[in-house]
């Protein structure tokens, strides 16, 4: 019987233990001539409005339409629920002013891409990056 206490506390603590996410960050290749980017500037290559760096036309990836990373970096970037930056795209696209960013699986699939090419910007957990890539904004959480 007192395993099955012990058992059942434990499960209890988990579900009740606070949800902890940690720092994002946005990395680029290490060649990239970006060296860092303000909140604001990364708001505006995730939302279309900066394409170039440097003089060169930026690869923007991004994670799955409804992934909770992604919900977290645009609240941080520029306060927007994943609602309505989903509609902000849907019109953009609509009117055919431009795409939105290239979608990736995952951190890993966006540090593959971007280490293979300079003009790659994107953003993953910060404990994902590694010395292969460079980091020009962390967002706190």
């Amino acid at each position: 019987m007192a395993q099955l206490r012990t058992w059942w506390l434990a499960i209890l603590l988990v579900f009740a233990s606070p949800v902890v996410h940690g720092d994002i960050a946005v990395v680029v290749a290490l060649d990239s001539p970006l060296r860092q980017l303000s909140s604001r500037e990364a708001s505006d290559v995730y939302l279309g409005r900066l394409k170039t760096a440097a003089g060169e036309k930026l690869l923007v990836l991004d994670h799955p339409r409804e992934s909770a990373l992604r919900e977290r970096f645009f609240k941080q970037v520029n306060g927007m629920d994943l609602r309505r930056l989903n509609a902000y795209w849907a019109r953009l696209q609509f009117s055919g002013e431009t795409q939105p960013p290239v979608s990736l699986d995952d951190n890993q699939s966006v540090l593959y891409t971007i280490r293979r090419n300079r003009h790659a910007i994107g953003y993953v957990d910060a404990s994902a990056v590694d010395q292969s890539v460079r980091t020009v904004l962390t967002l706190k959480e």
